[in-house]
């Protein structure tokens, strides 16, 4: 994953988590901070079998959508710009990135060196 201020003017349409970190195939929805009301597996209170449902929904729907999501705004920003942001975006995957815990717990780091 990588955080949207690493793409300067390409970030706009990238979906991304709460503290603005973009997925990227190979990232799980459990290293990000999504807060998607209803879906939080380990929110207090639910069912064994609610859990297991939103894990289920979680990994089999809504995970691949968001990265569908990636997939399709890094190609439509292929074909707008071209070689610029191919170039763009292969430097941004280099750069090494902090990153929180899902759905709010733990390191709130944006990963934007100050």
């Amino acid at each position: 994953m990588f955080h949207k201020s690493h793409m300067d003017s390409f970030n706009h349409q990238f979906p991304h988590d709460t503290q603005g970190f973009v997925p990227h195939p190979g990232d799980h929805w459990r290293d990000m901070n999504f807060e998607q009301e209803g879906l939080d597996p380990d929110e207090e209170g639910i069912s064994v079998e609610e859990h297991d449902r939103r894990v289920a929904y979680l990994n089999s729907t809504w995970w691949p959508e968001v990265l569908k999501r990636v997939e399709e705004e890094k190609e439509r920003l292929e074909t707008e710009h071209g070689e610029t942001f191919i170039q763009h975006w292969k430097h941004v995957l280099e750069v090494p990135s902090s990153h929180p815990h899902g759905f709010g717990v733990g390191n709130q780091d944006t990963g934007i060196d100050d």
